[in-house]
């Protein structure tokens, strides 16, 4: 078989190449050696009538050839898109579970800084490594841009305390807060199968 070479536009004339090899292919191999045999010892009439047999069963073979070609490209085209789908959905799930792990960071540091035992060096290596797992997971989701996106926040609003003055969380908690929301609008973006602006 030689198969159908390399990827083309269909077309007519691409089809009648691909068949006329396998047909060929298909004429001078495993059924023309007991035709050519036989045709020596029988009379020539029978003998066209046999080739003209050969001829006829080979279109149907090299057809078969350029068919099944084509069917087992589709099929292994669905197969990569249905894994691809199931790696996409269970980043995302795990992109969801960790958003959750970051709820229960911002409830923690909301605590620490109640009882004023928030250390702000012990959160922020906790919350690094938490951000360097999501955005590792939202790169192999995405792209490198969208988890540079979310590495590189730029200016968070820090809204001010209207009792004392001054910015009323910790840096690293309106981060927090701003997180939780930029996940919340990616998982919901993705789930929905839009594209982000």
């Amino acid at each position: 078989m030689t198969g159908i070479g390399p990827a083309k536009a269909p077309g007519l004339r691409s089809f009648l190449q691909t068949m006329g090899r396998n047909w060929f292919a298909a004429m001078s191999g495993v059924p023309s050696v007991p035709l050519a045999i036989l045709a020596y010892f029988i009379p020539s009439e029978t003998a066209k009538i046999l080739l003209g047999l050969t001829a006829f069963v080979s279109v149907w073979i090299a057809a078969y050839l350029v068919w099944s070609t084509e069917r087992k490209a589709v099929i292994a085209l669905q197969d990569a898109a249905d894994e691809r789908d199931q790696k996409k959905q269970q980043l995302l799930d795990d992109i969801a579970s960790l958003r959750n792990q970051m709820v229960q960071v911002r409830i923690e540091i909301e605590q620490d800084i109640g009882r004023r035992q928030y250390d702000d060096g012990e959160w922020n290596r906790k919350f690094a490594a938490l951000e360097q797992t999501i955005a590792s997971k939202i790169e192999q989701f995405s792209t490198k841009a969208e988890a540079d996106t979310y590495r590189n926040r730029g200016n968070i609003p820090r809204p001010t305390n209207p009792v004392m003055g001054g910015s009323q969380n910790s840096v690293l908690l309106d981060v927090c807060i701003y997180d939780l929301d930029y996940l919340k609008q990616f998982i919901i973006d993705y789930s929905r199968q839009k594209q982000r602006p």
